[in-house]
């Protein structure tokens, strides 16, 4: 049993609550059914190397779709909106450290 993919899937709850998505958002953006997710979340020695990295990549994708959105938000002056989104954007990159 790897203890990493162990706790990385321990932690797939707390990961679609920071980057605030569902399960069925999170299973497409990994390329894997949401049965297969509901399943991960439960038993996580189901968790393979290969959703790692599907992890990993729909993470990134998230990550720079937010990006893309403060740009834009940036683009229209609104210093509010993306002062907010930043430090969202910090928080998440801290909770990615997954420590407790």
């Amino acid at each position: 049993m790897n203890l990493y993919l162990t706790h990385l899937a321990s932690q797939l709850p707390k990961i679609r609550q920071q980057l605030d998505i569902t399960q069925e958002d999170l299973s497409k953006l990994m390329g894997i059914s949401r049965p297969t997710l509901v399943k991960v979340e439960k038993e996580y020695e189901k968790f393979t190397h290969a959703m790692a990295i599907c992890l990993y990549v729909a993470i990134t994708a998230q990550l720079e779709k937010d990006k893309r959105l403060i740009n834009e938000l940036r683009n229209e002056n609104n210093d509010n909106l993306i002062q907010l989104s930043q430090e969202q954007l910090r928080e998440f990159l801290e909770f990615l450290e997954l420590t407790d």
